[in-house]
C-alpha cells in the first residue's frame, strides 16, 4: 500500500514538474494589439482651411499683379519633365504648399481682361526687389524661405484680416491652419529621410515655405485687433 501511495506521489511531482517546463495549460498570450494606420494628410481640394489658404495667394497675386518671370521660377510655362514644378519649390502632398502651387499655377493661365485686352492682373507687380530675387534664385533655400515664405505669409495674413474675425474666429482659424501646417511638417521630414528627397535639394532646408509662411499669418492676424465695421 505504501508503495503503491509512493508511486502516485511521484506521479503528481513529475506532472507538476512538466508542466512547469511546458505549460500547456497556461492561458496563451494576448496577441499583440495592432497599431492605428498613420493618419493621412488632408486632401486640400476638400478642406475649407485650405481652400482659403487658396484664394489667398491666387487674390494676391491677381492684387499685385505678379510679374511673368517671377511666377516663371515657381511654375514654369514650358514644363520641364526632369524638374517638377511642384516638386522643385513645395513639399508634395503638403496640405498648404499644394494649394499654394496650385494658385500660382492657375494665375500662371490667366487670361487677359476683355474690355482692353492688355491687362490680366491689378497690379503692376511691384513686390520688395529682395523678394523678386530671392525668386529668381537658383538656391533652393533662398527661393523657399525668402521668396515663398514672405510672399505667402503676405497673403494669408491679408485674406484673414478681410474676414473681420472675432477674437474667438481667429483662435479657431489659427488652429486649424496649424494643424495643417503641422500635416506638412510631418510629410517635409518623411520626404528628407528619402533619396527622392535629397536628389531634391529638401534634405539642407529648415522647412517649407508656404508652412512657415503660413504660420508667421496666424501670428500676426491674433495680434491685430478686430476692425469695427
Amino acid at each position: 500500500m505504501k508503495s503503491k501511495l509512493l508511486v502516485v506521489f511521484v506521479g503528481v511531482i513529475a506532472t507538476f514538474a512538466l508542466s512547469a517546463q511546458h505549460p500547456l495549460a497556461a492561458d496563451p498570450p494576448a496577441p499583440p494589439v495592432a497599431e492605428p494606420p498613420a493618419a493621412k494628410a488632408v486632401d486640400w481640394k476638400d478642406d475649407p482651411v485650405c481652400q482659403m489658404v487658396f484664394f489667398a495667394v491666387l487674390e494676391g497675386l491677381y492684387r499685385d499683379g505678379v510679374s511673368d518671370d517671377v511666377v516663371e521660377c515657381i511654375v514654369p510655362k514650358t514644363p520641364n519633365p526632369e524638374k517638377d514644378a511642384l516638386r522643385k519649390n513645395f513639399i508634395p502632398e503638403c496640405p498648404i504648399c499644394h494649394p499654394v502651387y496650385e494658385a500660382f499655377a492657375l494665375y500662371q493661365k490667366r487670361p487677359n481682361f476683355k474690355d482692353d485686352g492688355k491687362r490680366n492682373a491689378f497690379g503692376k507687380g511691384e513686390l520688395a526687389p529682395e523678394i523678386v530675387k530671392a525668386f529668381k534664385s537658383e538656391d533652393l533655400q533662398t527661393r523657399v524661405k525668402e521668396g515663398i515664405q514672405p510672399l505667402v505669409g503676405k497673403y494669408v495674413a491679408a485674406h484673414l484680416a478681410k474676414m473681420n474675425l472675432s477674437a474667438e474666429e481667429k483662435q479657431e482659424w489659427s488652429k486649424k491652419l496649424k494643424e495643417r501646417v503641422k500635416e506638412g511638417t510631418s510629410l517635409h521630414l518623411k520626404l528628407r529621410a528619402t533619396e527622392e528627397g535629397r536628389l531634391l535639394g529638401w534634405s539642407f532646408y529648415g522647412g517649407c515655405g508656404a508652412c512657415l509662411g503660413t504660420s508667421a499669418a496666424c501670428r500676426k492676424v491674433l495680434t491685430e485687433k478686430k476692425t469695427e465695421r
